[in-house]
């Protein structure tokens, strides 16, 4: 079973990824001098990233994606014991997950992007330098500072209450729609039967 974990995992991890890149929307040349951001541009993101306490947020982020795809590695694994006919062994595999998210967590951190050139580069198409500064003038006042450092335990608290809301509010958008639907005369197509 634990290959199968294994492959359950990395196919949670590829498809997170791939839900959370998207290509950044260019414009046509850069917001800061015709060679790119200058090196002032790029130490006051520096600055911008470490007022707004954005790798904490990031590792939390992290933690919630790793809690999310845990439950559906987990869920998986019950799916494909059920098929084989066998027993899982719940307890087992959750230590099991439980280490693995440790470790991926470490090593997620030991290949850390590169922060202030991935956020100069994009900052650098819709702020100048001096609106930067003023960003960091605005995260420097006390009120923001104590908003960015509790930013990560605000994430941790409102993770479960939004992520319940999020189904709930599906479940009921999916319903009106299907509703909505139906009294257009669009009923959903009735499904064939494999020959």
């Amino acid at each position: 079973m634990t290959s199968k974990l294994r492959r359950l995992a990395l196919a949670g991890c590829l498809a997170a990824a791939v839900a959370l890149t998207a290509p950044p929307a260019m414009t046509e040349e850069p917001a800061e001098g015709v060679d790119g951001p200058s090196e002032a541009y790029r130490a006051e993101i520096a600055r911008l990233l470490d007022l707004a306490n954005v790798d904490q947020i990031l590792d939390q982020v992290m933690l919630q994606m790793w809690e999310v795809q845990k439950e559906g590695i987990l869920a998986a694994a019950r799916q494909q014991a059920q098929a084989e006919g066998k027993r899982l062994d719940e307890a087992g595999v959750s230590q099991w997950l439980s280490r693995l998210g440790e470790r991926f967590l470490e090593e997620f951190k030991k290949d850390e992007l590169p922060m202030v050139d991935l956020y100069t580069a994009l900052y650098a198409n819709h702020f100048t330098l001096e609106e930067i500064e003023y960003l960091n003038w605005i995260y420097s006042r006390p009120t923001m500072r104590k908003f960015s450092r509790r930013q990560p335990q605000i994430l941790q608290e409102s993770g479960p209450a939004l992520g319940a809301w999020g189904a709930q509010a599906a479940e009921q958008a999916m319903e009106r729609a299907l509703r909505a639907l139906e009294a257009e005369d669009q009923a959903a197509p009735p499904l064939e039967q494999p020959s």
